[in-house]
């Protein structure tokens, strides 16, 4: 697999990215996967492992400072990642 990560500097904010190649996330769990304590289940052998707070706590941490997250992402192809952060608050 492979993971890259970029930015994109906007006109009052900056966007982030954090793209890999894994296993994807379903669309009907895209939202929940930032909700503590969930993780995108499968209908497969596939164990993963964790607690399901690292999306929860970027998240808390991204809107204390003004900014937003969100991802785009297709089961089987890997997801990419966005937040945004404001220049000046």
């Amino acid at each position: 697999g492979a993971i890259s990560i970029g930015f994109k500097p906007k006109e009052k904010y900056i966007e982030f990215f954090v793209k890999d190649s894994g296993i994807g996330v379903p669309s009907n769990k895209q939202k929940a996967i930032f909700n503590r304590f969930e993780q995108a289940d499968f209908e497969t052998s596939l164990t993963i492992e964790g607690s399901g707070l690292g999306l929860s706590i970027t998240k808390s941490y991204i809107e204390m400072l003004k900014g937003e997250i969100w991802l785009e992402s297709e089961v089987g192809r890997g997801s990419i990642f966005y937040f945004t952060l404001p220049l000046h608050n």
